[in-house]
C-alpha cells in the first residue's frame, strides 16, 4: 500500500485575500443528531460553509431517540440559487406516506427554512429552482418548477411541468411535448437555472431547457456535442456519467467537460454552448491527462497518476476544473495544465460516491459570507439570527475578558518579580 497523498506545498495552497464568493456544496446533506428540544413540526437546518477546495455541507438537525437511527431522513440538494437560498427535497420518517418527495426552501441570508406543500399526486421528476431578481424565499417572485418526463414513447411522448410560485401557492400542473429527438428514458441529473430558463441536464445526451413562468411552456432540446454523447445501450457508462462527465454554468455560459479515458490518448475536453438556441457547442480545451501528470504541480499534490474523477467547473474561471482524487479536491488549469489548489475532504461514504453529481458550485450573495467557525444554525420559520448573534457577542466578550484577565495576572507577576529584582539590586549596593 502506498503512502497516503502529501499535502499541497504552501504556495499552491495559499488563499486569495478577498473572501470567496462561492463554494463546493455537497449535495447530500448530514445527519446531525442533538438532545435539545426542537419545536413540534420543525425542521432545523445548519449550514457549515469552506472556501474551496474544501467541501461545504448542509447538515439536517434531528432529535436523538432512543432508536438506532435518526427519526427523520437526510434531504437533497437539488439547486442553489445566488440569491442565497437552496432547493432541498427529501421525505421525513414521521410526515404522512407520500407518493411525491417534499421540499424545502432554505434562505441562508434570512435564516429561515420554509416547507412547500406536497405535490397531490404522484411526482416522479426532479425539481428546479428559477428566482427573480432581488427574490427570496418568503415572497411572491420565486418559482420551482419539477419536470415529469414520460416513461417510454407509448404514451405519446407527453410530459408535465409541476410549478410551485407563492401565487397562487398551490402547485399547478402544465402539460408538456416532449421532443421527438430525446432517447427515453430521460435521466436528469441535475437542474441548472440559465439565461432565464431552467436546464434539465442528462449527462449520456443533452439538456432540455424550458421558462417555469410561462402559461405555455414549452420545452427546448439540446443535444450534447456528438463526441460527448453515449451510445443507447452503453448502461454502465450512463450509470456512472457523473464520474467522467460534468455540466454546470461558468462565466455566464454553460460548460460541459468528459473525460475520455478510453481513448488511445486519455483526455479532458472542455466545450461551451455557444448558441444555445441553435444547440452549437465550441471545443475550448483539450488536455491530457499524461500532462497534467507530468507538471511539478501535480506531483507536489502526491496524488496518484490515476483517472480522477470530475467535480465541476470553476463558476468564475471556465478554464478551471475541479477532480475528486483519493479523498482529496483539486482544481486543474486546462491552459496550462497545471494543479490550482488542492485539499483532502471528508466526503462521506464510498470515494466512489465522489462525482460531479455529489456537489455543486454555489455562488453566495454578499451578505453570506464564509466565517471562521463556518456554521449557521435555522429553523422552519423560525429566524435565530438574533440569539445567534447575542451568543457571538457574548463569547466574544467573554473571550476578551478572559485575555484581560489572563494578560493582567502575568503583567502583575511581571512587575512583582521586577520590584524584587530591584530590591535585591538596592540591598547590594547598600552592603557595598
Amino acid at each position: 500500500m502506498g503512502s497516503p497523498p502529501r499535502p499541497m506545498p504552501p504556495l499552491i495552497r495559499s488563499p486569495s485575500p478577498a473572501a470567496p464568493q462561492w463554494v463546493v456544496l455537497r449535495r447530500i446533506p448530514r445527519v446531525s443528531r442533538t438532545d435539545n428540544d426542537l419545536p413540534q413540526d420543525t425542521t432545523a437546518f445548519l449550514l457549515a460553509l469552506e472556501a474551496p477546495p474544501g467541501l461545504s455541507v448542509v447538515s439536517q438537525l434531528v432529535i436523538a431517540t432512543d432508536r438506532g437511527g435518526p427519526d427523520r431522513s437526510a434531504a437533497f440538494v437539488r439547486a442553489a440559487d445566488s440569491c442565497g437560498i437552496l432547493l432541498l427535497s427529501g421525505s421525513l420518517a414521521d410526515d404522512k406516506p407520500s407518493a411525491s418527495a417534499s421540499y424545502f426552501l432554505f434562505d441562508a441570508v434570512s435564516n429561515t427554512v420554509r416547507r412547500l406543500p406536497d405535490w397531490p399526486g404522484n411526482g416522479g421528476g426532479i425539481a428546479g429552482l428559477s428566482v427573480a431578481a432581488g427574490g427570496g424565499s418568503h415572497n411572491h417572485n420565486f418559482m420551482v418548477a419539477e419536470l415529469v418526463p414520460p416513461f417510454s414513447a407509448t404514451n405519446g411522448g407527453s410530459a408535465a411541468l409541476h410549478c410551485f410560485s407563492p401565487e397562487p401557492g398551490v402547485w399547478v400542473h402544465k402539460p408538456l411535448r416532449f421532443p421527438d429527438r430525446i432517447r427515453l428514458p430521460w435521466h436528469s441529473a441535475h437542474v441548472l437555472y440559465y439565461d432565464g430558463k431552467l436546464w434539465w441536464v442528462d449527462l449520456s445526451q443533452g439538456l432540455l431547457a424550458c421558462d417555469p413562468f410561462a402559461v405555455k411552456p414549452e420545452l427546448h432540446f439540446v443535444p450534447l456535442p456528438s463526441s460527448g454523447r453515449l451510445a443507447k445501450g452503453d448502461w454502465k457508462q450512463r450509470r456512472d456519467a457523473g464520474k467522467h462527465r460534468c455540466l454546470n454554468v461558468s462565466g455566464g455560459k454553460l460548460r460541459f467537460v468528459v473525460i475520455q479515458a478510453h481513448a488511445c490518448v486519455p483526455k479532458i475536453k472542455l466545450w461551451t454552448l455557444a448558441d444555445p438556441a441553435a444547440g452549437e457547442w465550441t471545443l475550448d480545451h483539450e488536455a491530457r491527462l499524461q500532462d497534467i501528470w507530468d507538471d511539478q504541480s501535480y506531483t507536489n499534490t502526491g496524488l496518484s497518476k490515476k483517472r480522477p474523477s470530475l467535480a465541476l467547473v470553476h463558476p468564475g474561471k471556465p478554464n478551471v476544473v475541479y477532480f475528486f482524487l483519493q479523498k482529496h479536491l483539486f482544481g486543474v488549469d486546462l491552459r496550462t495544465k497545471a494543479v490550482t489548489e488542492s485539499s483532502p475532504h471528508e466526503h462521506e461514504g464510498d470515494e466512489a460516491a465522489a462525482s460531479s453529481s455529489s456537489v455543486l458550485a454555489w455562488e453566495l450573495p454578499p451578505s453570506v459570507t464564509i466565517s471562521s467557525a463556518g456554521r449557521q444554525h435555522v429553523q422552519e420559520e423560525i429566524t435565530t439570527s438574533t440569539f445567534d448573534r447575542i451568543a457571538d457577542s457574548l463569547y466574544d466578550a467573554y473571550t476578551r475578558v478572559f485575555a484581560d484577565m489572563e494578560f493582567d495576572r502575568l503583567a502583575k507577576i511581571a512587575l512583582g518579580y521586577r520590584d524584587k529584582k530591584t530590591e535585591k539590586e538596592d540591598n547590594k549596593f547598600k552592603v557595598s
